[in-house]
């Protein structure tokens, strides 16, 4: 997929006149590689799976998707990841202020988020600001680390483990302000509800996680643990995949308040199985976190 700065639309939606959603995926330092599968194959028998591009339209054929991209190889500071922020609020500005908007992000995709925000937050007053703010319905974080003590060891954990060739400095004290401030939106009570997603298994060649459950930061939904160390955390097989699953069921956990019409539009593939389901029920009322295989050392 070519790096593109700015918005890339997916796929367009049932309807251009009656639209329910946006969603708008976000990706992190390693752009939208890692979120690709590419499944087994001899020759051209082999193909790459994109969720965004394959799964979700069918799950969400109404929904106008986008996913956004900048320059993540530029990163050098927190001023980087500002003027992606704010770029990311000017594209955000120019779609329809009457869609409710859904976004999903990653690592330092989440950050920029966060920070584009906390902005928008802030600046209320301004009338477009304050309509990004009202129309966004729900964030799903994906390999996002936490605001604690500890940020430091788990950047440098993922760092570590990376086997990416690129030279990135990563600002751990901005990153930590960031994190800090968002967190504490949550207190005024915003439109949005929010997933923290975090990995059931350890980086690989290692036996400890890079993001754990969040002991700080309260939000409507549980957070919501991926059976995948961080690297595959955004990286679904199938439709099938369970972790797919749980991610699709979150959304849906977000867009439970919408009227019927739009909901009816909200649909889970019926080939699942029984398992499946249990999966899918279970999501809807429990904290599934608390049944985390902890791979802590």
């Amino acid at each position: 997929m070519d790096d593109l700065t700015g918005l890339q639309l997916i796929a367009h939606g049932t309807s251009w006149i009656d639209r329910a959603i946006d969603i708008i995926t976000i990706h992190g330092l390693q752009g939208y590689d890692i979120w690709e599968h590419r499944t087994l194959g001899v020759g051209d028998s082999s193909k790459t799976v994109f969720w965004v591009r394959d799964f979700l339209p069918k799950d969400f054929p109404s929904a106008r998707i986008f996913s956004y991209h900048y320059l993540s190889t530029a990163f050098r500071d927190g001023q980087a990841i500002t003027r992606a922020a704010d770029k990311l609020l000017n594209k955000l500005k120019n779609l329809q202020a009457d869609n409710i908007e859904y976004r999903e992000s990653k690592s330092v995709g989440g950050l920029i988020l966060q920070c584009a925000f906390c902005k928008a937050f802030d600046k209320k007053a301004d009338t477009a600001l304050n309509e990004i703010v009202t129309a966004t319905l729900g964030i799903i974080f994906l390999r996002r680390p936490h605001p604690s003590s500890e940020l430091d060891i788990s950047v440098s954990r993922i760092i570590a483990a990376s086997q990416t060739t690129m030279s990135i400095m990563v600002d751990t004290q901005f990153m930590a302000q960031v994190l800090a401030r968002f967190a504490s939106v949550s207190q005024y009570n915003p439109p949005w509800k929010v997933v923290h997603c975090y990995e059931e298994l350890p980086l690989p060649g290692t036996c400890f996680r890079a993001v754990n459950p969040s002991q700080e930061e309260s939000w409507d939904l549980p957070q919501l643990s991926l059976y995948s160390h961080h690297f595959d955390l955004c990286r679904f097989r199938s439709q099938d995949d369970v972790s797919y699953i749980k991610v699709l069921q979150s959304l849906r956990n977000i867009t439970s308040g919408l009227g019927s019409s739009v909901a009816d539009e909200i649909e889970v593939q019926t080939s699942l199985s029984s398992v499946e389901h249990e999966v899918l029920e279970s999501l809807e009322t429990e904290d599934t976190s608390a049944n985390i295989r902890d791979a802590s050392p």
